[in-house]
This record gives structure tokens, sequence and C-alpha cells, in this order.
């Protein structure tokens, strides 16, 4: 069983000589570095109620690289503020506590795992992988920000930035067949958790799992890690957050329909069908769309040392989700108009069945499908025809909207052919 239909297990391993490549695989996990010091201080500090801006200003003013990072950010912010004399507190201040934390946080997870052994198509898959984290990370927290735990948005937020942590472990543990099973995937058209578990016997949600837990991160980013693919219905009575997993998992779907970044997962039950399980509707959709790349460029761009290339590739794709979603829309619409039509049949089915299945009379059940043909087709009146064996007689039966029992009348004919005809005379 793998991944793609809701398992959030290994199960399947098999044999010994499996279990052995899974286990390397782990072990390779458990070289990869641990995070920086300055994030698990960030994450202490923005997960303490105490914590404040200074707190943040204290962690980038120590080190060269972060000072240069955020000055970089509110540089190529549209603030309108000079920055030849900016400082750190003053940066802070100007873009806010929570996208100086968080576009720290998106940069130093990233280049935790960004040496991969000179492997160009490696880099350039660890970076598309990075830029849909970022996406989840940001619509995590916009969603969070709309919901009754709004208090909850920086949580939202690393959980969102590290759910995918497992595809860039493995790619920084093995980018050469990482990259082979990337191909794979897209080549024959299958979700990224089949072609990880057939080449390593593991998944990245197994993956990031393990690799979370070694950090010692929070249970809930441990938890999105391992089941942000899980519809929230299908998620084990053992979460100890489903608020948040469920969270991710809205966002990494509404992430991957913008098209931002690599995702490589397929669901088998239709993109649309699994966002309305997460119960969003439409107009909050379109809030958190319309925000979303306000939030997203700032960060991409510090990346971009050549211009606004970068930043426009998520803009891009936001227009691109917009045609995407009008096309879903509208497909849904007819889905649900041809459902709703089969429903009815099926129902008024069942009802002529109940209703059939004891009656002792011909008549009593023409009754029963004069009732269920009234309410399939919503008409005022029915009217149903039998004839006899002999065909010198006809049985009908008249239903009336404002009568529940069924008129009957017995007529007399000269030929059963002649009434069908319309020339009897009788």
């Amino acid at each position: 069983m793998n991944m793609c239909v809701d398992n959030p297990t290994t199960a399947g391993l098999g044999d010994g000589a499996a279990r052995e490549r899974v286990d390397l695989i782990l072990s390779r996990l458990d070289h990869l570095p641990t995070l920086p010091a300055v994030v698990n201080r960030l994450l202490a500090a923005t997960s303490s109620e105490t914590s404040n801006v200074r707190d943040v200003v204290e962690i980038v003013e120590v080190d060269p690289a972060l000072t240069a990072l955020v000055l970089r950010l509110v540089s190529r912010s549209d603030l309108g503020v000079r920055t030849d004399s900016m400082t750190v507190s003053r940066a802070v201040s100007l873009l806010g506590f929570a996208a100086v934390r968080n576009a720290v946080l998106s940069v130093k997870v990233f280049e935790c795992f960004f040496d991969t052994d000179g492997d160009k198509q490696a880099a350039a898959h660890c970076r598309s992988v990075w830029l849909h984290m970022v996406g989840v990370a940001c619509m995590s927290e916009l969603l969070c920000g709309e919901s009754r735990q709004r208090d909850r948005a920086a949580d939202a937020f690393v959980a969102g930035l590290l759910h995918d942590i497992g595809k860039v472990a493995l790619l920084a543990c093995m980018p050469k067949a990482y990259v082979r099973v990337i191909r794979n995937a897209q080549e024959r058209d299958i979700c990224i958790c089949d072609a990880e578990t057939e080449a390593f016997g593991i998944d990245h949600t197994v993956a990031g799992k393990h690799l979370t837990s070694t950090w010692g991160l929070p249970r809930s980013v441990v938890e999105c890690s391992w089941l942000h693919h899980q519809a929230p219905e299908g998620l084990p009575s053992t979460v100890s957050d489903k608020f948040m997993v469920g969270l991710v998992h809205a966002a990494d779907e509404l992430v991957r329909l913008c098209g931002i970044g690599y995702s490589g997962f397929t669901s088998r039950s239709g993109l649309g069908a699994r966002t309305a399980e997460s119960r969003l509707d439409d107009a909050l959709v379109a809030r958190v769309m319309k925000r979303l790349p306000s939030r997203v460029d700032p960060i991409v761009e510090m990346f971009d040392t050549t211009g606004p290339g970068a930043a426009a590739v998520s803009t891009e794709a936001l227009f691109d989700a917009n045609r995407k979603l009008s096309r879903t829309n509208a497909q849904l619409i007819e889905e649900n108009r041809s459902l709703g039509s089969s429903r009815r049949v099926m129902n008024c089915l069942s009802e002529f069945h109940r209703a059939s299945i004891h009656a002792e009379a011909v008549a009593d059940v023409c009754a029963a499908c004069v009732h269920s043909v009234r309410q399939l087709v919503s008409t005022d009146g029915v009217v149903l025809y039998w004839g006899t064996a002999r065909g010198r007689a006809v049985h009908v039966a008249v239903l009336h909207t404002d009568r529940d029992d069924c008129e009957r009348l017995f007529v007399e004919v000269g030929d059963l052919n002649e009434v069908a005809d319309g020339t009897s005379t009788g």
C-alpha cells in the first residue's frame, strides 16, 4: 500500500533486503546537518508568549549574513524609505516581526540543504521544492489568520515551511537518484510518493517525519511533515494537532493548484474534491489567493540577484491558477449536476423497490412506479396503463399531486393496439 491512498505508514516494505534499504536511507538522513543554531533560536523565540521584536533583532544582529539578508529585504520592499543608513532594528520595525522571522527561517532552512554536490539538476529541483514549501508556509499563515486560532499564525508558517522537508532531505542525501525519481514520476504521470517508495522503500513524508523528530522539533511540525497528504477525516486518532495538520493539508492543496514550485503529489480523488474536503469556501480562497503574492515574492526575491524575475514566477503562477480554478469550478459544477441527477434516479429506484417488493397485485406495482416517476420528473400527475394478457382491457393508474392514493380505472377496449394508436372507439 502506498502513501497516495492515504496510508501514513511504511507498510509493504516486505523482505529483509527492503528493510535494509530503508535503514540505509534513514541512516543517511541522520548524517544530514542539523538546523542552524539561529533557526533554533528563532523557533524558540517565536514560540514564546513573551517574545518581541527586540528578540529577533538580537538574533539577526550577531549574524552578518542575516543582517545583510534583512537589509536586502527592506531595500526590495515598496516601503519608499531610504536604505543607505538602515539599521536592523529599524528594518525589523518597518517590515514587521513576522515578515523578518519568516524570511530568515525560509532562507536558513534552504541553505541547510542547498549543497547538492554541484549537481545543477538537483539544485534546480531543490530550489523548486523550496519555492513550494515557502508558498505553503505563507498560505498556512494566511489560512490560520482567517481561522479561530489566528494567534497560531507563526506556528502555521513553520509547519507549512517544513511540511516537505523530506523531499529536500532525500535530494540532499541522494541528488542524482532523487532527480531520477522526479523524472520517473513525471514521465509516468504518477504521484511522487509512489516513485519515492519504489526507489527507496519510503517516501518523503516518512523521511520528513524521521528528520523533524531527530531535530526535536514540535510535535505539530512532525505531524505536518508526515501527514500533510491526509484528508482531515482520515487522520489517525493519535494525532495531537489535527487543526494544524488539516490547515497545512489545505494550504498544500491550494499552493499546488497555483503551480508555485514543485510538489509532485497527485491525488486520486481529484484536487477540487480534496480542497472541498478542507471546508474552504470560495470567498476565503479568493481572499488568501489575492494576498499570497505579497507574502511569497519578498522571500523569493532574496535569492534573485539579477532582478525581479523569480518573484514574477510566483505572481504569474497565481494568474495561471485563477484560470485553472475557473476551469476546475466549471468541471465541478457539471460533475455535481450529473451526480445530482444520478442520485435522484437511484433514490427513486430505491423507493420503487421498497414499495413494490411486497406488492400482491400488478396494480400495486404500477402505483408504486407512478409515485417514483412523479418524484423523478416533478410533474403534477402521471398516467400509466397496462394491458391484460389477451389485450382486451386496459388498466389506467392516475396519480395527482394533491392526493397520495392512486386512482385506478378499468377501461374495456376492442383492441389494445388500437388504444396505443389512438384509434379505439371503446
